[in-house]
């Protein structure tokens, strides 16, 4: 929300817009590869908030930054479901769109439509995710816009 606001002024902007919000919540975990010996890190896998679930009720993380929402690995653990191999010290990271923001994110945009007619378009970053937001809390959001 504060980064947007910086972005929002009085003045009318002269072209069409339409709008743009995140709705996912996904698991930044790092990937791993094996190179002579030493472990280096190669990009990064998505996975559901329910993994974190697991994860945490297997004694496997604990928070090391609140305000990030990442966490250390404490042991290795490996979920053959899920594709994870996490190493002891590594970090995983929660990304969450929080929906009391994202509605409060739609309230504010809403102010700022310059036509009748506009698109809401939702986002996620993997296109496997599976939304923790129900039809109608996304039509609660679309109907701020009214």
């Amino acid at each position: 929300m504060e980064e947007g606001k910086k972005y929002m002024t009085s003045a009318v902007y002269p072209l069409h817009l339409d709008y743009a919000l995140p709705l996912f919540s996904e698991m930044l975990v790092p990937t791993y590869r094996w190179e002579m010996g030493y472990t280096s890190v190669r990009g990064a896998n998505f996975f559901s908030p329910k993994t974190l679930d697991k994860l945490l009720s297997a004694h496997s993380l604990e928070k090391i930054d609140t305000s990030m929402n990442e966490y250390r690995v404490t042991r290795p653990i490996y979920f053959d479901e899920e594709g994870i191999n996490l190493y002891q010290g590594s970090t995983v990271k929660l990304e969450i769109t929080d929906k009391e923001q994202l509605k409060k994110a739609a309230d504010l945009l809403s102010k700022y439509a310059n036509s009748d007619t506009f698109n809401v378009i939702f986002f996620h970053l993997d296109r496997n995710a599976n939304s923790t937001f129900t039809p109608n809390e996304v039509k609660d959001i679309i109907s701020r816009f009214d």
